[in-house]
């Protein structure tokens, strides 16, 4: 894996008199805008439901939501968590599509989805969800591990779960059954089989985090490619390592390095870099054997929220 500092120490090579901050400051404009064309960092969120609440905001580093889904369940293996793809739409498509999702709830509340893009931006369920989704409070060091919800969970003896997020007991993740006799209604016990005779052991002191998926506890999952500021200490930030990639970042750096300077070869220099990202994204996408999700992106300006038609400068 290359590095921040391996991309900035590249083109102050070509161009020497640039700063090492000014190259780094080109770098993460350049790295934006890959994201948001090749989506090449990604990471995968889960984010909990609130009941009557449409809009839930994004990580600031977020930059193109490749999907988003509802989990619907724990995972049964060797199947994955189980899912509600989300489809992209706004308010007047869904109001088309859908004409009762708003007004009285009779359509599936997790059938449509918008994004918000941008810094700040925001993802809005149609319509707003009806049940809360069930966070974690506490897990004991203990055998069988005790889970504290923050709310009644509503589970039945034996029901299965699964658990991410938790920090400390990290043995209170992944799919386990749930004993709640002899508990309180916001606690449950955490065993490995159905029958509840296996308990899971704890690992450690827990320290926060945790979100329970369960039947009748869902939760929104998104993924997305994202753009975290690029440093160079005290640890390098990592960049891609192949040759291509690399290139086309330095591609990038160039242009804005012309345009800084109002050299004659400005356009040039931009056309050579949007035809080498246009064609790194035909082959990603090939490569993968998919299609663009074409998610209906927003961004925020003065007025309300317009369509992008598509990425300007």
């Amino acid at each position: 894996m290359a590095t921040a500092q391996d991309y900035v120490n590249d083109f102050r090579a070509m161009r020497k008199n640039v700063s090492e901050s000014r190259a780094l400051l080109w770098l993460n404009e350049i790295d934006l805008l890959v994201q948001r064309v090749l989506r090449t960092r990604r990471t995968t969120a889960l984010i909990a439901l609130v009941a009557g609440q449409q809009d839930y905001d994004l990580d600031e580093s977020y930059v193109w939501v490749i999907s988003s889904r509802i989990l619907t369940g724990p995972a049964d293996s060797p199947n994955p968590t189980p899912g509600r793809v989300l489809v992209s739409t706004s308010d007047d498509t869904a109001d088309v599509l859908r004409p009762d999702h708003v007004f009285d709830g009779a359509g599936d509340p997790e059938a449509f989805a918008s994004v918000h893009d941008a810094s700040g931006g925001q993802i809005r369920l149609y319509p707003a969800p009806a049940r809360n989704s069930l966070l974690v409070s506490g897990a004991t060091n203990a055998s069988p591990i005790v889970v504290t919800a923050a709310e009644d969970h509503g589970l039945s003896e034996g029901q299965k779960v699964e658990i991410r997020g938790v920090l400390g007991n990290t043995a209170a993740n992944g799919v386990a059954y749930a004993k709640v006799s002899g508990y309180t209604d916001d606690e449950f016990a955490l065993y490995s089989d159905s029958e509840l005779t296996t308990p899971v052991a704890g690992s450690g002191a827990y320290t926060s985090g945790g979100i329970v998926i369960a039947v009748n506890r869902e939760v929104l999952e998104v993924v997305a490619s994202y753009h975290p500021e690029l440093v160079l200490s005290p640890s390098a930030s990592d960049m891609p390592a192949s040759p291509t990639l690399r290139s086309l970042y330095l591609d990038g750096m160039d242009y804005l390095y012309a345009k800084r300077r109002q050299l004659p070869d400005v356009a040039a220099r931009k056309a050579l870099f949007e035809d080498s990202l246009n064609e790194q994204s035909i082959i990603t996408h090939k490569r993968g054997g998919r299609v663009n999700q074409h998610l209906n992106i927003l961004h925020v300006r003065p007025g309300g929220f317009v369509d992008l038609k598509g990425i300007g400068w």
